[in-house]
């Protein structure tokens, strides 16, 4: 893109009022759109906490229901106790907090290569239009103006876009783990109660290493 425009530029000193008027067009949109998918990327966001917010409302309602009424804590032990069905649905519910949390790290990073995609033809056409007026920045090394302490209330030049992907992954993360620690429970039940026998594969452990040296 840096190239196309940079070629651009060259043909504009003798392009014709017709061409540089198509390249004022140009960044003027370049403008619009960005401001468009900055938009996109809280409507975005905001039509995920919907989902996210149920799945977790769900899951938690689902812990205060087995637990709750009867009077126990939550607590690994009891965990393994519940009937197959109840730790069954805490996998599922677990399972959506992750999935909808992954569909929104994946949206936020989809919204953010689009939105650095218009900045890269803003960056490269404004300095014909309207100069280095979007690379121009507060210096934030001014510590009487500037604070990165959270505790300080003073403005500092964080990007609101990339804490959202950190609190994206960070659910992501812990939704994971949740989702695993109840598939390990019920892992280790089939295990116990004999619905997964490991003495079957162990038969296999030739065939299955034949198999693997032949792939």
């Amino acid at each position: 893109m840096t190239n196309y425009w940079k070629q651009m530029k060259i043909d504009a000193s003798d392009a014709t009022k017709n061409e540089l008027e198509k390249r004022k067009e140009a960044y003027e949109k370049a403008h619009d759109i960005r401001k468009f998918e900055i938009g996109l990327f809280w409507q975005r966001a905001t039509y995920y906490w919907a989902f996210i917010l149920a799945a977790f409302t769900a899951h938690f309602a689902l812990i205060g229901m087995l637990f709750g009424n009867e009077n126990r804590d939550f607590s690994i032990s009891e965990l393994y106790k519940l009937p197959g069905f109840s730790l069954f649905a805490l996998a599922v519910t677990a399972f959506f907090c992750y999935f909808f949390s992954l569909c929104w790290v994946l949206m936020n990073k989809g919204s953010k290569f689009w939105q650095k995609n218009w900045e890269g033809h803003i960056d490269e056409l404004e300095q014909e239009f309207s100069g280095d007026l979007y690379k121009v920045i507060l210096n934030t090394n001014d510590k009487n103006e500037f604070c990165c302490c959270p505790l300080s209330l003073q403005a500092y030049d964080y990007s609101v876009s990339k804490i959202t992907m950190i609190t994206s992954i960070a659910l992501m993360v812990a939704s994971f783990l949740m989702f695993l620690f109840y598939t390990g429970i019920i892992f280790f039940r089939c295990i116990k109660s004999k619905i997964i026998d490991f003495t079957y594969f162990e038969s296999l452990r030739w065939e299955v290493g034949i198999v693997l040296l032949l792939g």
